[in-house]
């Protein structure tokens, strides 16, 4: 049985608890407020990032997100804002270096709060408290190491390492198909949680994604002190639950490095490296069989295959356990199969849909055939629970296994042992 794990970049909309608020017809505001306020206002009333997006600084900081994936989050939570800004007004304006803070007291529905926006020296909004939950506002201190071999082990085709959470010991999965951190953490009731949003992911609805504060988080790659950390119930994922799964180490914990993956000799080895992705350690050297140059679709790395004549899309997913292919290459690609099946995938709403599988013949990747790889045969929505990436497939572990390969983000470079 194959089954995928998907994040839902989606799903990192940051709705607050102001979504509690009872909505009410809107009024207009009672104090004059810099335009682009105004619009990033009327962009959430109306649930339309367009509205917002030219008023909006590059430089915005949302909490926990990544860059690479910021922009499909934006558009998702203007979408998703579920509460009218109904009237607002300026009490104070703060200037600093660069930047002017203006604070504006506002009725969220039937709510009374008070709303901190930060403009660049543009007129651009770059911060906005809407989004600065509680539970982020202490900071964080990583400690990176400059070497690490890891042992791994494979479970059910992913790549699980030892980690601890706050002095709880269990196993982390290796995805660089996931932009970031995120920790396993079953519903409960917890009053020290802040639940931030659900979305339509693959296979249903996601479940509620969550905040907690961390005081330290261990893997072979470096510790992570006093952090907020972004949950969600990925208990099915990985059963049973003797596994104690802690969650998932996405790209921003691996962009540090060059990551070695060696399943044959279960190994993880990491790099450090410097800011133009060479080696921190100049004794270190490695001759690459092959080299793929690749490009990052939001946080994932994508690169083109060949399957016969025809080029494809792909991205570099640790955390599939099974290639991918959109449904609607499965007869242009009739040619090419040594065999074909009938399998299920497992979406993010744990439940299973039926996909169609084929063993190729020929798949090309830097000039080198890969005969006899399985791909799975899906929608690309339910693929990656986001529309707006561009890649069509993804490579799993059919793959990776196959030989020692290493991933340098910073100098967007595929390397084949």
């Amino acid at each position: 049985m194959f089954w995928k794990r998907t994040l839902s970049v989606l799903a990192l909309g940051f709705l607050l608890l102001a979504a509690l608020a009872a909505e009410t017809a809107p009024e207009p505001g009672t104090a004059a407020v810099p335009e682009a306020i105004g619009n990033f206002i009327q962009g959430l009333n109306e649930n339309s990032y367009g509205l917002a997006r030219n008023w909006i600084s590059p430089d915005f900081n949302l909490p926990q997100v990544p860059s690479e994936v910021r922009e499909p989050v934006f558009k998702q939570l203007f979408a998703q804002w579920p509460v009218k800004i109904t009237s607002y007004s300026v009490t104070d304006v703060k200037k600093g270096a660069g930047y002017t803070d203006y604070t504006l007291q506002a009725k969220l529905g039937a709510r009374d709060m008070q709303i901190i926006f930060t403009l660049d020296k543009k007129g651009r909004v770059q911060e906005c408290s809407l989004f600065s939950l509680q539970a982020a506002a202490t900071g964080s201190k990583q400690i990176p190491v400059t070497y690490a071999e890891i042992p791994i082990e494979m479970y059910k085709g992913v790549i699980l390492c030892d980690g601890e959470v706050d002095g709880v010991k269990g196993k982390f999965l290796l995805d660089t198909g996931a932009p970031t951190l995120v920790l396993n953490s079953p519903p409960q009731s917890d009053s020290s949680r802040v639940v931030l949003s659900l979305s339509a992911g693959a296979g249903g609805a996601s479940p509620g994604m969550d905040v907690r504060q961390v005081k330290v988080a261990k893997w072979g790659g470096g510790t992570k002190l006093d952090f907020s950390a972004i949950t969600m119930d990925l208990s099915h994922l990985a059963n049973p639950d003797s596994l104690n799964f802690l969650g998932i180490i996405g790209m921003d914990m691996l962009e540090p490095y060059e990551t070695h993956i060696d399943v044959k000799n279960l190994r993880l080895y990491l790099y450090a490296l410097d800011a133009e992705g060479n080696y921190i350690d100049p004794q270190v050297s490695h001759k690459f069989r092959k080299k793929v140059a690749f490009t990052m679709d939001m946080h994932l790395p994508t690169f083109k295959i060949k399957l016969g004549k025809l080029k494809v899309l792909v991205g570099l997913d640790t955390g599939a356990s099974s290639n991918t292919l959109p449904v609607q290459l499965f007869e242009p690609l009739k040619d090419l199969y040594e065999s074909t099946a009938a399998d299920s995938a497992l979406g993010i709403g744990s439940e299973y849909f039926e996909v169609k599988t084929a063993v190729l013949r020929h798949c090309e990747i830097a000039g080198e055939n890969y005969p006899g790889m399985s791909f799975a045969f899906v929608d690309n929505p339910t693929l990656s629970g986001v529309e707006v990436l561009k890649a069509e497939g993804l490579l799993g572990s059919p793959f990776y296994t196959r030989q020692r390969i290493a991933l340098n983000y910073r100098k967007k470079l595929l390397g084949i042992f």
